[in-house]
């Protein structure tokens, strides 16, 4: 038996899509945080406040307490289009760096 036809129009289609794309990224800032929020391996501590700048030299902030990641000054769902583009670009490795600064402070 087919599948039902769907009905959506093409330009509902895209405009739900879009929804979908700001959503996951949305998700993917606050998971960051609340990754770094509750990073305790080990039972060690928790992960003290930390500043690390990209090779642009644009400077990400994680606050413990704070609730979002910091990029240029502003938490995350404060910048504007073209800050979000940047922020995701160098996330990953902000992430990395504020691991090994946790591997510091507790000594491992």
């Amino acid at each position: 038996m087919a599948a039902p036809p769907n009905k959506t129009s093409q330009y509902q289609q895209i405009a739900n899509a879009h929804t979908v794309q700001i959503l996951n990224k949305t998700k993917a800032a606050e998971d960051a945080y609340t990754t770094l929020a509750g990073y305790d391996p080990i039972g060690s501590g928790f992960l003290n406040s930390f500043t690390w700048n990209d090779p642009t030299g644009n400077p990400y902030i994680y606050t413990n307490g704070a609730g979002e990641i910091n990029f240029k000054g502003s938490p995350y769902s404060s910048l504007n289009t073209e800050d979000k583009k940047l922020f995701f670009i160098y996330l990953k490795k902000f992430i990395v760096e504020a691991l090994k600064k946790y591997d510091s402070d507790y000594n491992l």
